[in-house]
């Protein structure tokens, strides 16, 4: 099996990620998101070592890349296209240590690139703009009728364009973010934003018909939607993991981390948290205080121990075929 954290995190490489401590609680971009998950899993690797542990299956600890932003998981996904024997995954990430995350929120993201002739916005007024189509789409988008359960969103995080207030724009760039926990509706809203962009541009051709319009659309991340059954092995041994720590286990919401992709292509997989007390994740307030903060790692330990079984107990993982 494959036990990783991601090494990435939100923040530009130009922001200063210093870290200070103040009574007790530890101050920094990125403390917990994922640097928390990447000292549990090398205090793993170190209990491992330290005591010599019998182990009958083989474990892969690494650290990804691409988990956050537009990554688009491409460290995990690379990992799975030249492993495909690994037959199992935990993704360290978050601090709790009673939350199973077993489901994967799934999400695309685009960029929308709109071109036009451009011109004067007196003397060329009927020549069509970029950013009209921008602001026509974005509003088609934001009257999209989502659903609550599976929770299904929509987020345009830019738009950019134009050069001034008297020149009709030449160009315009969305970002757009769609996201939901069910296939079918991520596929929904995903061919909604099409049609919309569609519309927008037929609608502004036609108000201003001197000159033509052209727009690309470009996937730049894909998520796929994780799905299994409560009753997977995986699931029932983080269970018993945590309850042996006199913890009660709590099955969390979907959320999007690097087990998405293995969950999606049918490998056995959970997040599960470093263990501490955290918060602010993605800002600069991010914190980090380590109470009980052993508990992260050694639930995830007896986790690993249950799944890949010891020279008195069997591996409870599903073995996986190469191809």
């Amino acid at each position: 099996m494959f036990v990783s954290a991601h090494a990435d995190s939100v923040f530009a490489e130009d922001v200063d990620t210093t870290v200070t401590y103040k009574e007790g609680t530890y101050y920094g971009a990125g403390i917990t998101d994922d640097a928390r998950g990447l000292a549990a899993m090398l205090s793993i690797v170190r209990a491992f070592t330290t005591n010599k542990l019998s182990i009958k299956g083989k474990i892969i600890f690494g650290a990804t890349v691409g988990e956050e932003g537009v990554g688009d998981l491409r460290g995990v996904k690379a990992f799975f296209d030249q492993h495909t024997e690994v037959d199992g995954f935990i993704s360290i990430d978050a601090v709790s240590p009673t939350e199973i995350i077993y489901l994967g929120t799934g999400s695309y993201r685009y960029e929308v690139t709109i071109s036009g002739p451009g011109g004067h916005s007196f003397g060329a007024f009927g020549t069509p703009s970029a950013i009209h189509v921008a602001a026509k789409a974005a509003a088609k988008l934001t009257e999209y009728d989502v659903t609550d359960v599976p929770k299904t969103t929509f987020n345009i995080g830019s738009i950019q364009g134009g050069t001034s207030p008297t020149a009709i724009a030449e160009f315009a760039r969305m970002t757009i973010d769609l996201r939901s926990n069910g296939n079918l509706q991520l596929q929904a809203i995903d061919d909604y934003l099409h049609q919309a962009l569609a519309t927008a541009i037929n609608e502004e051709s036609m108000r201003a018909p001197l000159g033509k319009l052209t727009y690309t659309v470009t996937k730049i991340g894909d998520r796929p939607v994780g799905t299994q059954s409560t009753d997977a092995p995986i699931v029932h041994v983080a269970e018993m993991a945590t309850k042996s720590l006199d913890l009660t286990p709590k099955l969390a919401g979907p959320a999007s981390t690097d087990a998405n992709h293995p969950i999606h292509i049918g490998v056995p997989a959970l997040t599960l948290g470093a263990g501490g007390e955290a918060g602010a994740a993605h800002t600069l307030n991010e914190w980090y205080r380590p109470t009980n903060s052993y508990l992260g790692p050694q639930r995830v330990l007896y986790t690993i121990l249950g799944l890949v079984g010891t020279h008195e107990t069997e591996s409870l993982l599903p073995r996986r075929l190469a191809k």
